[in-house]
């Protein structure tokens, strides 16, 4: 179960090691919190393999712009009907 929600925005991240100096990790051990990270390559290294990813993809075409968003998921992920 969800208890807490925690989001992180890496993008101005200059080396991963940085996360260890605020405490990052206990975030990622909680068991009871969803972890939210923008930009989670800049730590890629640093981070435990992902439950789910997003990727959203800008482009260009004819002048406009599109988003286009993949979403994927290991088998550990549940997901509940409402």
């Amino acid at each position: 179960l969800i208890q807490r929600v925690y989001h992180a925005d890496l993008y101005r991240l200059q080396d991963p090691e940085e996360l260890s100096f605020i405490g990052f990790e206990e975030y990622l051990e909680d068991e009871h919190a969803l972890v939210i990270i923008e930009w989670a390559s800049r730590a890629e290294d640093y981070l435990p393999d992902p439950v789910m990813t997003i990727d959203i993809t800008v482009t260009k075409e004819a002048g406009e712009e599109f988003r286009q968003v993949r979403i994927s998921y290991d088998d550990s992920v549940t997901f509940i009907e409402p």
